[in-house]
């Protein structure tokens, strides 16, 4: 069951702009009942560093805020459980309407151009601006391992997208669908967008990831491949969660 959680992000709350102030109050009023889980650098490090500690040089290394939001989101998700929304998007509607009890996991699918209509629901690329998820998901697990593997390689150091967004949301998914039959909920985009909520832009922020990815995303100075990854990761994530479960 994915929990009545309200999660947001942004890299820094003493400059959060009026208009997306609006949008997670008019949010929190639609969704009565819900927690309200703001997260910015400071929360996500402490996350991190609780669950994935090994996670915490490179999120401090990730220089664009639209990267970091992608990569806080999923640890504030993976922790909290909940649903994320970006903060520029008003709720008229709960969340809780989106789901069934049954669904551990809600994702969003593409069809807002004739491009992606044409395509089959199950062949749709999903978007990370809207995800519901129970804490402790092997699917955000999944995700932020994609994540961490591509930093480490330092593949697409310059693109945001393959490294943190959409496009490998939907590697996941794609990876992952059949093993997550009934616990997920796909919903479209074009129905929640005319239905569920509005979206405001704000002319400081959206966008400005497309200038700054040309610097590279993560600050690769003084790094060397010392370690291999996969090791790396079963030593440090793995056994820790291990370790929680059977705490627990």
């Amino acid at each position: 069951m994915i929990p009545h959680n309200y999660i947001v992000f942004f890299h820094d709350k003493s400059i959060l702009p009026d208009d997306f102030k609006e949008c997670v109050q008019a949010s929190m009023n639609a969704c009565k009942g819900f927690n309200l889980i703001f997260l910015d650098d400071e929360a996500v490090c402490g996350l991190l560093n609780d669950h994935f500690p090994h996670l915490s040089p490179w999120y401090e290394k990730i220089k664009v805020p639209a990267a970091r939001a992608d990569l806080g989101r999923l640890i504030g998700l993976y922790a909290h459980g909940g649903f994320y929304s970006d903060i520029s998007m008003a709720w008229k509607c709960s969340f809780s309407s989106l789901v069934q009890k049954k669904h551990k996991l809600m994702l969003v699918c593409r069809d807002d151009s004739p491009t992606f209509r044409g395509l089959s629901q199950d062949m749709k690329p999903v978007i990370n601006g809207i995800i519901g998820a129970e804490p402790q998901s092997d699917f955000i697990l999944e995700y932020i391992k994609h994540i961490y593997f591509l930093m480490y390689s330092g593949a697409f150091n310059y693109v945001i997208g393959p490294l943190t967004g959409p496009p490998l949301v939907t590697e996941v998914y794609f990876k992952m669908r059949n093993q997550l039959g009934d616990d997920l909920i796909l919903r479209n985009y074009t129905e929640l967008h005319e239905h569920c909520f509005e979206r405001r832009r704000n002319k400081n922020f959206n966008g400005a990831y497309w200038w700054q990815q040309r610097q590279g995303l993560v600050d690769r100075k003084n790094f060397s491949h010392i370690e291999l990854i996969q090791s790396l990761w079963e030593n440090n994530v793995i056994q820790k969660t291990s370790e929680k479960l059977d705490a627990s």
